[in-house]
Order: C-alpha cells, then structure tokens, then sequence
C-alpha cells in the first residue's frame, strides 16, 4: 500500500495521494470552512508565483482556520 496523505483536520478520515509539491492537504469538506478572504488570498498568491515563505504564510493561516472552525461546529 502507497503513502497517502490526510486532510489535516484531526478527526477527518479523508486521504489522497501525495502529489510531489504537497506536503499537506486540507479536504473538500474542510476547505469551505476557512474564510473566503483566507482562500481567495492563497489562490492568488499561486497564481502570482508569490515565494514559498508568502505562501507558507497564508497556507498555516488557512490551515489554522479549518482546524479551529472543525472544533466550534
């Protein structure tokens, strides 16, 4: 069996499979729970080929998001 990775919401039993640039992953279910701003800021940095520490940045302020509004729900 192949490594897979999970989405980062503890509890989520949701994986994928480890394409080369990720190293974390957020699902389909989780990702609508961080702020559009959040995700609009991340997709444009993307599109920008913004450096990896900006996208460092916005990606733990999204990853933080869905795991904080994973407990409040």
């Amino acid at each position: 069996m192949s490594d897979r990775l999970s989405c980062l919401v503890p509890g989520c039993r949701r994986t994928r499979s480890p394409l080369p640039p990720c190293r974390e992953w957020i699902c389909g279910n989780h990702w609508p729970l961080v702020p559009k701003q959040f995700r609009r800021a991340y997709a444009h940095a993307k599109r920008r080929h913004k450096p990896d520490a900006a996208l460092d940045r916005i990606w733990a302020r999204c990853r933080r998001a869905a795991i904080a509004e994973n407990f409040t729900r």
